[in-house]
């Protein structure tokens, strides 16, 4: 009876161990994740272009787990001011790991541009018999896709960051880099206000794509403030305005032809949900 009593309680220790560690098992496994951003904007820029200087949509769904992250990005012109009208110009589709490595955080990824709605013209003249023919053909607007790699110092009062992004379709190397810092001040919970300027800079490659202009040079330069209040958990309502202006004269001539404006202030509200 002894025996059986002793036995019934190994059996029970043995169970007892056995679901504490499933248990530490499963606690140790990185969870699940996910984050829900809706940003209304007076305008779109992207990387100093102009690209739609009337409101839009922009809807991002992102999926974390571990140093994964999977997200998806849309933008929506609510206008018909753009050849994509009021519908989807752009989605990204984008995959994501990082991590920390002592005080510097790390990225690594690649982000695919797809254009839906979009097309692109184009013209070729033709002469037959002293006259000449005007030709126009329309096919879907090229998308791309980009590498990219990103270092920043978290930690610091003042956090500096680099982003590189390397184009493997259009630009063919094309190599676009921006280097920013970022001050939040933490007011009264639970309210915030970031400061932020960053500045980039684009390869030939790259800027031969974007604007027609065959060499490098410092593209964009970017001041935003940003006012955050995380009082509607698990909701923040974020408020911000963005100064944005090309910097380069040459790659600024161009694009006052090819975009609605060389430099611009964008307002507008951002709100993210974590689940």
């Amino acid at each position: 009876m002894i025996q059986r009593t002793r036995l019934a309680a190994l059996v029970a220790a043995c169970i007892a161990v056995c679901h504490g560690s499933a248990v530490l098992a499963e606690d140790a496994k990185p969870a699940v994740a996910a984050t829900l951003d809706i940003v209304a904007s007076s305008t779109y820029i992207f990387r100093g272009q102009v690209l739609n200087d009337e409101p839009v949509v922009q809807p991002a769904l992102t999926v974390t787990r571990g140093g994964l992250s999977l997200a998806t990005w849309g933008n929506f012109n609510l206008t018909d001011s753009t050849p994509a009208e009021s519908d989807f110009s752009e989605v990204d589709l984008t995959a994501t790991f990082s991590g920390k490595c002592g005080p510097v955080g790390w990225s690594v990824g690649i982000i695919e541009y797809l254009f839906p709605h979009q097309t692109l013209v184009t013209t070729t003249e033709s002469v037959v018999g002293g006259v000449t023919n005007v030709e126009e053909q329309s096919e879907a607007y090229p998308g791309t896709r980009e590498v990219t790699v990103g270092f920043s110092l978290p930690d610091l009062p003042i956090v500096p960051a680099i982003n590189v992004y390397c184009d493997l379709d259009e630009a063919r190397g094309g190599i676009y880099a921006i280097a920013s810092l970022a001050f939040t001040v933490q007011g009264k919970l639970p309210f915030s206000t970031t400061l932020s300027s960053s500045i980039g800079y684009g390869t030939a490659k790259y800027n031969n794509l974007y604007f027609a202009v065959d060499q490098g040079g410092f593209n964009d330069v970017n001041v935003g403030l940003t006012l955050s209040y995380a009082g509607l958990a698990p909701c923040t309502i974020a408020p911000f305005v963005t100064y944005t202006a090309l910097l380069d004269e040459d790659i600024a001539d161009a694009a006052a032809g090819l975009y609605k404006d060389t430099r611009h202030v964008t307002g507008g509200v951002k709100i993210s949900c974590a689940f």
